[in-house]
């Protein structure tokens, strides 16, 4: 099965493609990230049933954050649950059936 990383994170292409191989080896199968332009993200989100408004901005957001506009870290996750945020990889382990 293939899936597509379709994400609103302000994460760059190469971060994005480090997360499918960090996927593909905690959950032992292939996954692939597929660069979409702006438009085809509107065309997926609409395919996903979004309504056509939120799905351009949705996009909108997405391709801003591309740039970088909004890559910086905080302390709220520390601050909200009182643990430290969990790394990536971690995550992967701990949701692993998630995605079977």
């Amino acid at each position: 099965m293939r899936y597509t990383t379709v994400s609103a994170n302000t994460l760059a292409l190469t971060v994005f493609v480090q997360i499918a191989g960090k996927l593909s080896s905690g959950l032992e199968r292939d996954i692939v990230h597929v660069k979409l332009s702006e438009e085809q993200k509107v065309q997926r989100f609409l395919d996903l049933g979004m309504p056509k408004h939120y799905a351009k901005f949705l996009a909108f957001l997405e391709a801003r954050s591309a740039t970088g506009m909004e890559e910086r870290s905080n302390d709220a996750v520390q601050r909200v649950t009182g643990r430290p945020p969990m790394n990536f990889d971690a995550w992967v382990q701990q949701n692993k059936t998630a995605f079977q």
